[in-house]
């Protein structure tokens, strides 16, 4: 079921569907102080981050996506690829994509399928 949600959170990403995404998660909706477990396991939690990035707060998504990044375990898992591309979003929006070339390298070496 799970995984299923997942998938449909992201084809209504893919389509552009931003008003049905947030009613989707309006129920999961939480704040930084709410993260638990392994964030980048959470979709909520990662598609919280997107949405901030859509309604143009970059600084509120660069210190969720941070607070992400620094619950998860950095070993065997995507998490630095998904930080990556939320920072590199980020960095975009704000002119400053030279700044992250470094970590897209590192993301590509240590996780070649992940698209980033």
């Amino acid at each position: 079921m799970r995984r299923l949600r997942r998938n449909r959170i992201g084809a209504l990403l893919e389509l552009g569907e931003i008003r049905s995404l947030d009613i989707e998660l309006l129920e999961d909706r939480v704040d930084a102080a709410g993260l638990h477990g392994v964030p980048y396991t959470n979709p909520a939690l990662w598609f919280r981050c997107l949405r901030l990035i859509l309604d143009g707060d970059v600084t509120l998504a660069e210190q969720h996506a941070q607070a992400m990044y620094e619950q998860s375990p950095q070993e065997g898992t995507v998490a630095q690829a998904l930080y990556t591309s939320q920072l590199g979003l980020i960095r975009w929006m704000q002119g400053r994509v030279d700044e992250l070339e470094e970590g897209f390298l590192a993301s590509r070496r240590n996780y070649p399928d992940q698209p980033l």
